[in-house]
């Protein structure tokens, strides 16, 4: 799986100041995200909804909030993106606005999208898919007897 790489890739990126006032730019717009998002919507279809406590300290408020995994891809690729494409443009002039921009948005936005989809992913492939396919989780998935041998 990719994400956790990404993950690892982002928490490993230098800490520098950015080169000029233009770190940061998005590039990708609201409409290029706005078809990804759908596209993954209808590609997750039942999986791309699941359910999320926001802030999992916060003793007053741990009420369920439905979540998008549509969304968390959606939002980490757009993220990504806008670096890669500033990278391509101009990362020769001004590579640390490239790092800057980077490490910036996994910090204060898609590090918490990340973390929130490969939970939902895990309970999706490891948990719920299991208990419809049991088969395919070897002789000890729910229901199938233990190997005597």
């Amino acid at each position: 799986m990719l994400l956790p790489r990404l993950y690892a890739a982002a928490l490993a990126l230098p800490r520098v100041e950015p080169d000029t006032e233009s770190a940061g730019e998005r590039t990708v717009t609201h409409d290029d995200w706005q078809a990804l998002f759908t596209d993954f919507r209808d590609r997750l279809g039942r999986w791309s909804a699941y359910f999320n406590v926001s802030d999992p300290y916060d003793e007053a408020n741990h009420e369920p909030v439905r979540m998008s995994l549509a969304d968390d891809l959606a939002d980490i690729y757009r993220d990504v993106k806008n670096g890669l494409l500033a990278e391509q443009a101009v990362a020769a002039a001004r590579p640390n606005d490239v790092l800057w921009t980077w490490r910036f948005d996994f910090e204060s936005h898609w590090a918490t999208h990340a973390a929130d989809a490969l939970r939902a992913l895990q309970a999706a492939l490891l948990v719920h898919y299991a208990e419809q396919l049991p088969e395919t989780f070897g002789s000890r998935a729910a229901g199938a007897e233990p190997d005597s041998g």
